[in-house]
């Protein structure tokens, strides 16, 4: 068994080549800390681990109900503009004025389809997502 220790004497590195009982009890006194201490700490950081890896879950359950909920939104919108244009173009129109009705509705369909269709476009972001911190530093 070879070890290294920084000056200050702590250890800094262990090659366990056909060590020992008694060189891996020798290398385990002169830790600073008891094993006792080691297992103890590796349990809160697995601990730690576990409760990060349950907000990360929370927040990806989250996230997939408000895009589900937006796109269900903006498919709404579309279905609704989509059902209004079916409607007015199956009005009859014999008489002028209510052919430039239907005209000026008509566009006006258009133009709201192509505002909602540039709003979802403008407010859809570029690149991947990245969730917020969730324990930030402060």
């Amino acid at each position: 068994m070879e070890y290294r220790e920084h000056h200050d004497g702590t250890l800094r590195s262990v090659a366990f080549s056909d060590c020992s009982v008694v060189e891996v009890i020798q290398l385990l006194t002169m830790l600073k800390h008891p094993t006792v201490d080691i297992v103890k700490r590796l349990d809160e950081i697995s601990k730690q681990l576990r409760e990060l890896e349950k907000k990360l879950m929370t927040f990806e359950d989250n996230a997939i109900a408000k895009l589900t909920e937006q796109k269900t939104i903006a498919d709404g919108g579309k279905s609704l503009l989509e059902a209004l244009t079916v409607l007015v173009k199956a009005i009859p129109a014999t008489d002028p004025a209510v052919a430039a009705k239907q005209a000026q509705i008509l566009t006006l369909i258009d133009s709201n389809s192509q505002e909602l269709s540039d709003a979802i476009v403008a407010n859809t972001p570029g690149g991947p997502v990245v969730p917020p911190d969730p324990n930030p530093a402060g």
